[in-house]
């Protein structure tokens, strides 16, 4: 397949026969280079403008966003080849969420707008030769085609950004899935990913999770192991030429495939695969003519009708508050998604909710409904939340006792000495993130001054110096 890939590629750059459609599109005028290289300097441009005039609130410096667009240069061809032979776009949100995470520690909105200049950047250039290419089979003057695609750019960039702030700033609860009710269509999940996301990889930072004292450390092995993947296919290929399914096994395709799952529900995925069986498998290999003519058409079909059906819901029951409730409504199906430990759905800690059916309780305490069984399901969400939430607790303690310490002042140091105090004595693991942020020295620093070190206990001196043991 490589062979082939770079054949085609040598081929399309030689000045060789054109084909049937270079041939017709020869009697327009082309898209001049420069036209392309204005757009380009001049987003450019824009972009590092907006990287120091409003540092602050961006957080992104302007080498930053020139290594993102060198990231999207150097990946757009690759992953655009993959794209042309197996129709899936493997995308490297998470690669650059990494690097700008290691880069710059603590700075959510940095790493937003990094990914959005690598990978999504990526994206959009992709989606624009895919419109070129349909263009060019349509027999659509270039030039119209430049023009079309700028100004349609232009208008969707403002209208949606003009939808997204009326919406943000008119529904209640928008996003907010804990005030809002069980079916109400806008708790945002990939908006939360994507939140979730800047959350992991900026504010807590890849160094904090999968660094050298990160709970996750052994998967960044994982990397090693995506790279290596795709080499005992080839040498099986290569030692079974005459084995068919072994030229269908794709490893970018396989492990891209999952990309689009964690926002899906169970009911888009089972849907995807069941209509993806059908039509192309089953009506590939039966109704092959059919399917030549007609699969994509009704692909694009779906996906427009889809979209008119939700703003004309939207429009016509959803700005008048009012909903419909059918099978079809429910978010997942799932009971088990909640992980509840009674039937009433609440929670409680193991030892309490034990403790009461060990003295007989034969209903659930908060709700009163009777227990079918004394059957205790983990929350596991909860837990996970929780965990989530004491990482960035202690994280952000740390930050900030570091900002006191920075200031030389001596109340602001003694506040952040009692909060480092309070952090040792909770885990030692704090202890070893203390180190990690290069806090010793200003530690010791501070405890020199005289009219510093009187105010502590004896306990919080003996608490922090007992760092110097780790």
């Amino acid at each position: 397949m490589h062979s082939e890939i770079l054949k085609q590629s040598r081929s399309s750059m030689n000045t060789g026969r054109p084909d049937v459609h270079a041939r017709l599109m020869r009697n327009y005028r082309g898209v001049p280079q420069w036209w392309f290289l204005i757009l380009l300097v001049g987003s450019m441009a824009l972009s590092i403008m907006l990287c120091i005039i409003w540092k602050d609130d961006v957080q992104l410096p302007w080498w930053g966003m020139l290594l993102a667009s060198g990231i999207a240069c150097i990946l757009s061809l690759p992953i655009g080849v993959i794209q042309a032979t197996t129709n899936q776009q493997p995308g490297y949100n998470v690669v650059a969420e990494f690097i700008i995470g290691y880069l710059l520690p603590g700075k959510p909105i940095a790493n937003i707008l990094f990914k959005t200049y690598g990978r999504i950047s990526t994206t959009h250039a992709l989606s624009f030769l895919a419109d070129l290419k349909l263009g060019h089979y349509m027999k659509i003057p270039p030039r119209c085609m430049y023009v079309a695609q700028l100004v349609g750019t232009i208008l969707a960039g403002t209208i949606n950004l003009c939808i997204a702030w009326w919406l943000l700033t008119g529904t209640e609860h928008i996003c907010d899935v804990n005030s809002l009710p069980s079916d109400s269509p806008w708790t945002c999940p990939k908006d939360r990913v994507a939140f979730d996301a800047s959350v992991i990889w900026g504010l807590v930072g890849p160094k904090r999770l999968f660094g050298p004292l990160g709970p996750y450390k052994n998967l960044v092995w994982l990397f090693l192991v995506g790279a290596f993947l795709p080499v005992p296919v080839w040498i099986l290929n290569k030692l079974f030429p005459k084995t068919k399914w072994l030229k269908l096994i794709n490893i970018p395709v396989l492990l891209g495939g999952f990309a689009s799952m964690p926002p899906a529900t169970p009911v888009n995925i089972g849907t995807w695969i069941i209509i993806g069986c059908i039509f192309n498998y089953f009506i590939f290999r039966m109704r092959k003519g059919w399917w030549q003519r007609y699969n994509y058409v009704l692909s694009a079909s779906l996906d427009a009708g889809t979209t008119f059906m939700g703003v004309l819901l939207y429009a016509s029951l959803g700005s008048e508050k009012k909903s419909i409730k059918w099978w079809g409504t429910q978010i997942d199906h799932c009971p088990l998604a909640s992980c509840p430990t009674a039937p009433g759905g609440c929670t409680y800690e193991r030892e309490a909710i034990e403790r009461e059916i060990a003295r007989g309780g034969l209903r659930d305490p908060i709700t009163g409904q009777v227990l079918q069984d004394y059957l205790l399901t983990p929350n596991h969400a909860l837990y996970c939340t929780i965990n989530l939430w004491r990482q960035q607790n202690y994280v952000v303690r740390i930050l900030k006792s570091k900002i006191k310490l920075e200031t030389r002042l001596d109340s602001e140091q003694l506040r952040a000495l009692a909060d480092l105090s309070e952090l040792c004595k909770e885990s030692a693991n704090d202890k070893k993130w203390i180190i990690f942020e290069s806090l010793l020295p200003l530690i010791l620093e501070a405890l020199k001054p005289e009219d510093i070190a009187p105010h502590l206990s004896h306990a919080e001196i003996s608490c922090v110096h007992s760092i110097n043991e780790i």
